[in-house]
């Protein structure tokens, strides 16, 4: 809901799908919104007229928490994944010229995810869009 106006505004369709059966993890609530928030707010800012994000909150066959965030952007080239979670570290191109940010977003998402004991990892294609992946351990510890 936080982020609807912002799809809407950009003619992007976020759709949800969460498991019903879902473990309790051990995080911090504010921090596991600020991820989720950053995440879906980049694949609404990045993304196409008439684009979708799709965020999925599953659970892995070995009980870790899978969170997915596709988006069907503008994508990303291959040489820029490395250095993606960089602090201030942005794609810089004729279709991001202007999208503002400051380049920490990505950078917070890790920290956060990795105080939690999980990783992240990122997938894209330029044209096609960006699949970010977190998996988070239902005993997590936050560091």
């Amino acid at each position: 809901q936080l982020l609807k106006v912002n799809a809407d505004n950009a003619n992007v369709s976020v759709n949800l799908e969460i498991d019903d059966d879902l473990p309790a993890i051990h995080a911090d609530k504010s921090n596991m919104e600020e991820m989720i928030t950053n995440l879906v707010s980049n694949a609404i800012k990045y993304n196409k007229k008439n684009g979708t994000v799709s965020l999925s909150i599953k659970k892995h066959n070995n009980g870790d928490i899978c969170i997915n965030c596709i988006d069907t952007g503008i994508g990303m080239p291959k040489e820029a994944l490395p250095r993606l979670f960089e602090e201030f570290f942005r794609v810089r191109s004729q279709a991001t010229h202007h999208i503002t940010g400051t380049g920490l977003g990505l950078s917070i998402v890790k920290e956060i995810v990795e105080a939690h004991g999980g990783n992240i990892s990122v997938e894209s294609e330029l044209g096609k869009g960006t699949t970010f992946s977190v998996k988070l351990p239902v005993s997590g510890n936050i560091g």
